[in-house]
């Protein structure tokens, strides 16, 4: 008996980033890229006000760091990206984005991505 074939969603790392640089920002929600939307005056103006905010006190508290905007992969597994995000400001305590670094000498080449065994942030 024949079993059904399966489709793998997401893409490979590499074509990830290949059409992020050509095409524009994109998040990839259940396999599909929906193209990130340009920010509306007060839509910018809040987030650079968070990041601002977060940034000086997270600096002079050596809490971690934050990012404005930053592409996210929610996971990739073999160079396979499952899904992406964009959010408007991100924070990665210190221990997890120096572990990171540490665990890809090459991150600057590629997104940030949630480290294995972390916790998914929850909606109020």
């Amino acid at each position: 008996m024949l079993e059904p074939a399966t489709t793998k969603i997401g893409m490979p790392l590499e074509e990830f980033i290949r059409l992020y640089d050509a095409e524009g920002p994109f998040e990839l929600i259940d396999g599909e890229r929906i193209p990130k939307m340009p920010n509306v005056a007060g839509h910018d103006e809040t987030s650079r006000t968070t990041f601002i905010a977060l940034h000086l006190f997270t600096k002079e508290r050596q809490l971690g760091e934050v990012m404005m905007e930053s592409p996210f992969v929610l996971s990739y597994t073999a160079n396979w990206v499952t899904g992406s995000r964009i959010p408007d400001v991100m924070f990665y305590r210190a221990e997890r984005i120096n572990a990171y670094k540490e665990a890809n000498p090459d991150y600057k080449l590629k997104p940030y991505r949630r480290a294995a065994g972390a916790r998914r942030a929850r909606a109020p």
